[in-house]
């Protein structure tokens, strides 16, 4: 539980950024995070820092409801699929999504 962050390897994803290895986001069961392992100083400088971990809100779609997929674009949008049928789209520089789309 180091980060504060419980690991449970039945609800664990994880979806790396295509143009960016050092960024991904992985699921967990209480909820879906974003992660840069080095958050760059600057784009002249090779001081880092970090590691970034912010917490995407899922809440609209439920509390409790699992993430079963993700699926990062290489522009930075996340697909997120959720257990009971939703799917939200974020992108990885909020943490609100842009847009939900419920199950029916």
């Amino acid at each position: 539980e180091k980060l504060g962050i419980h690991f449970d390897p039945e609800t664990f994803e994880i979806e790396f950024d295509p143009s960016d290895q050092n960024s991904f986001i992985f699921s967990t069961s209480e909820g879906v995070y974003y992660s840069k392992l080095y958050n760059q100083a600057g784009d002249s400088t090779s001081l880092k820092g970090g590691p970034v971990i912010r917490k995407l809100d899922s809440s609209s779609v439920g509390e409790f409801i699992r993430v079963t997929s993700m699926s990062y674009s290489d522009q930075g949008f996340i697909l997120v699929g959720f257990e009971e049928g939703s799917i939200g789209l974020y992108n990885k520089e909020f943490s609100s999504p842009l847009s939900i789309w419920y199950n029916a």
